[in-house]
């Protein structure tokens, strides 16, 4: 068999061609990826990871029903009752009864003190009454004995003075609790009448009157 070749190219076709160097350098390309050296290991699914925080636990929410919403209540204080600043240890009868005392006890202070005012004063006199006589009919007329009577009938006055003083001031103090007496009862027992008859067992506190 006779096998003829022609060459279809002229000569020097194939010779490498002189080309100008680039100013930029050119681009390297990216390596195409080797096939694996050893086969890829099967994946495993990934489990569930170990948190950092602690898990969130769910709200509960309250159950929506059609029922209508719960009434709402409130306290009212029950009647009868006194809040402790409102209680006294005292009542009416027992401020009047009070106001009494004082009265009859001014009053008859008042007597004791007019009645040692008055005997202190006729003790002045007997004494002045003895020193005359000590002069004149028992010739007693020493400067010691003298400056003694003088001291002594000085107290007496003083007694007198206090006396008198002591007097006037139980009068003051017992008119003053009897007017007092008279006023309380003037002011306050128709409070309490009225009281007991709407059926309270004490009125309204003085600010809620005064506002």
């Amino acid at each position: 068999m006779i096998i003829t070749v022609e060459q279809v190219d002229p000569p020097g076709a194939h010779a490498k061609r002189w080309e100008p160097t680039a100013i930029a350098p050119a681009q390297r390309q990216v390596p195409r990826q080797s096939a694996p050296a050893l086969p890829r290991a099967p994946q495993r699914p990934a489990g569930q990871r170990p948190g950092t925080t602690r898990p969130k636990e769910a709200i509960p929410m309250p159950a929506t029903t059609g029922r209508s919403p719960a009434p709402v209540t409130a306290t009212v204080p029950a009647p009868g009752g006194m809040p402790a600043q409102h209680a006294t240890e005292i009542n009416l009868d027992m401020a009047l009864a009070a106001l009494r005392r004082l009265t009859t006890a001014g009053l008859t202070t008042y007597d004791e003190c007019a009645e040692l005012a008055r005997r202190s004063r006729q003790l002045l006199k007997e004494l002045e009454t003895m020193a005359q006589d000590l002069a004149h009919n028992h010739n007693v007329q020493g400067p010691r004995t003298l400056r003694a009577v003088r001291v002594l009938m000085e107290s007496v006055g003083e007694l007198v003075r206090v006396a008198q003083s002591m007097a006037k001031a139980c009068l003051a103090a017992g008119e003053l609790s009897e007017a007092e007496e008279e006023a309380m009862a003037r002011d306050y027992r128709p409070v309490q009448d009225a009281t007991v008859d709407a059926g309270l067992t004490a009125p309204s506190a003085r600010i809620h009157n005064e506002n």
